[in-house]
């Protein structure tokens, strides 16, 4: 090689360290460098992980779209890591699986306890059909019965809440849809009864977290049933958390509309069944008050309110219950709506943080407040209309964004009660997706940006 060939291939090879080197993001190494990837997963694998994120991750440099996409599955692997490095955090047993669509003769499936402090949950984990080759859906199946305060002390001594327990393994074995896994509690205390409580909201959310990270359950499909006392709670929980369901069905109750703000219900599919002689406790009135709020928010916003409310003729409180959960079972959740009606009320004294791309980092000091958002992705904007019964002195209000939202290259516009758009540059960062992700434990509100606001 001459003189000027060497010279010129010697130019090459610097430019392209040059060009390696622009690559690299700034003020850190790439995320998947072997030192980035186990201080993520050690992050994951803390007990109190707060937003204390390692030094060498908060100073990474902004992310590419492109690096978001490489980024998000090792981040979830991570996140599965660390998570199951804590062992007292795994609290779902392997299920136990059934074959066939109809199981004619009668099951016994093991029961578990989950442990929720002062209080345990007996549980079935069932599953029926083909379940392991893909991602499968997953049914949260709440018994009737309620409140007992026959029983003295024990908190599972009710024989009320021990058959509609065992009714809805039944219910599972012959009528519920097949290709599924099903989580089937019984009360933890007979003296509550209720489904609603708090430290139900929490079991729940774990089952969540668990079914996702464990047992290939997909995120997009779980559904909330539940019949005569549970179905009270498929109306308040399907509306307070309604960002974590496809579908939602309530059999044989009934809830007043301010007890489960319909609005809420906006991105999820919503049935009732209720019989047209079940009126005790006013449950067929409150049915038909629903189906007619529902009816009209529909009218108003016909790409949202997918609901079904069914009187069956000719019966009472013993209704059928095979169409309910089947007509629920067609549809997905998307967890990233254009729309979010969003009426934040307390359940049980639980506010909730999040909904959909929506975050509230601290609690409300008045209740209801009605958020109503949209976003348009060709101007690359959010509106937000925020109604307060009660002025909060600068009550904060988080937008968790990603590259399937808006153009996050771009300013991002947010308009506030139809006055001043204004513009905000947003920055893609690792420590934002291990956030978000860690907050609901579902890969799907992993979001790479965030802004926060006073409203």
């Amino acid at each position: 090689m001459n003189l000027k060939k060497l010279s010129v291939f010697c130019c090459a090879i610097l430019m392209s360290w040059s060009l390696l080197a622009c690559m690299q993001p700034k003020g850190g190494s790439k995320i998947s460098s072997k030192k980035n990837t186990k201080l993520i997963t050690n992050w994951f694998s803390m007990p109190d992980r707060g937003e204390n994120f390692p030094k060498a991750i908060e100073k990474l440099a902004p992310l590419s779209k492109q690096e978001v996409k490489n980024s998000e599955s090792l981040i979830w692997e991570a996140y599965k890591t660390g998570t199951t490095n804590l062992k007292k955090d795994t609290i779902l047993p392997e299920p136990t699986i059934y074959p066939g669509d109809s199981l004619k003769t009668r099951i016994k499936p093991p029961k578990y306890m989950l442990d929720l402090g002062d209080k345990t949950m007996p549980f079935h984990f069932i599953g029926k059909g083909n379940v392991n080759t893909q991602k499968c859906p997953l049914f949260i199946a709440l018994h009737g019965g309620g409140q007992d305060t026959r029983v003295k002390g024990q908190p599972h001594a009710s024989p009320m809440n021990d058959r509609e327990w065992n009714a809805q393994v039944l219910l599972f074995s012959w009528l519920y849809p097949t290709d599924a896994l099903y989580f089937i509690p019984r009360m933890a205390d007979d003296h509550d009864g209720r489904w609603y409580y708090n430290y139900c909201q929490t079991a729940f959310d774990q089952v969540i977290r668990q079914a996702i990270l464990y047992h290939n359950v997909d995120p997009n499909r779980i559904y909330l049933i539940g019949i005569s006392e549970g179905a009270y709670t498929a109306y308040r929980l399907g509306a307070f958390m309604a960002d974590r369901w496809a579908g939602a069905n309530s059999m044989a109750g009934g809830e007043p509309i301010n007890n489960a703000p319909p609005c809420n219900m906006r991105n999820l599919a919503f049935r009732a069944d209720i019989g047209e002689f079940d009126t005790m406790f006013g449950r067929l009135d409150l049915n038909k008050h629903y189906a007619e709020a529902l009816d009209k928010l529909q009218k108003e916003d016909p790409q949202g309110y997918t609901h079904h409310i069914k009187v069956h003729k000719g019966k009472g409180h013993g209704i059928e219950y095979q169409s309910g959960p089947s007509w629920i079972y067609q549809y997905t959740r998307n967890p990233n709506p254009e729309k979010i009606s969003w009426k934040v009320i307390k359940v049980h004294g639980n506010h909730k943080p999040q909904l959909y791309w929506l975050g509230l980092p601290t609690e409300p000091q008045y209740y209801p407040l009605q958020i109503n958002a949209e976003l348009d992705r060709e101007t690359n904007s959010i509106d937000l209309v925020v109604e307060k019964g009660q002025s909060d002195d600068k009550l904060p209000l988080t937008v968790y964004l990603n590259d399937d939202m808006l153009d996050l290259d771009k300013p991002v516009a947010i308009t506030i009660n139809k006055g001043t758009a204004k513009e905000y540059t947003v920055e893609r960062k690792v420590s934002t997706m291990m956030k978000t992700l860690n907050e609901r434990g579902d890969p799907n509100y992993m979001f790479s940006a965030e802004i926060t606001i006073d409203i």
